[in-house]
């Protein structure tokens, strides 16, 4: 009797590990087979949010999740208001567009990608943490400028053992943080840092 109880739980062990197992080896495949989409802003909306559909020419807003990831496009004179924690691929700002990160915002750079920036990008920090996190490294490119408000919670990250690499061109102005003691960053462009009060 003992000795059928004992196979009978290994029974069930076995198929408890079986289901973990084929739950743990499928879950994370799911976001393996996500579809990159290139989302192009194009103000169909009634307001400047990234966070309003209508503004996306796919009608869908930017922010990878399980069945999509995006490359964020904003090119033709567009002023657009990061207002939610959004997580792409890659982003595209074009010359005369400007992107406003909005105080206590994020913007996720997800799968060592690029930012390719001829335009301008600002980050409004008015005492909360307002960031650009590249999640596995990445590159800033372009002629363009990263704007930062006089205060140091605005924010440029990678995560440990990435690089971020600021290419030829590209300038940051202003007061921010840079890494926050967490991977490195390869300088190519112009550094204007300041702070003052």
């Amino acid at each position: 009797m003992m000795l059928r109880n004992m196979e009978r739980n290994l029974s069930r062990l076995r198929y408890t590990s079986g289901l973990a197992l084929v739950l743990a080896v499928t879950l994370p495949l799911a976001g393996a087979n996500a579809v990159q989409l290139n989302a192009v802003y194009n103000d169909g909306g009634a307001d400047n949010d990234w966070n309003t559909a209508a503004n996306w020419d796919i009608n869908q807003v930017p922010d990878n999740n399980i069945t999509d990831t995006f490359i964020a496009i904003i090119n033709g004179g567009f002023n657009v208001d990061l207002d939610i924690e959004a997580n792409v691929d890659g982003l595209t700002i074009g010359a005369g567009d400007n992107l406003d990160i909005q105080n206590n915002q994020d913007l996720l750079i997800d799968n060592g990608g690029t930012v390719q920036n001829d335009g301008a990008i600002d980050f409004e920090s008015i005492g909360n943490l307002t960031r650009m996190e590249f999640n596995a490294g990445g590159n800033i490119n372009g002629a363009g400028q990263f704007n930062f408000t006089n205060n140091a919670n605005n924010a440029v990250r990678t995560g440990a053992g990435t690089t971020i690499t600021q290419g030829v061109g590209h300038t940051f102005e202003g007061a921010f943080t840079l890494l926050n003691n967490n991977g490195s960053f390869v300088n190519n462009g112009t550094i204007n840092s300041t702070l003052s009060g």
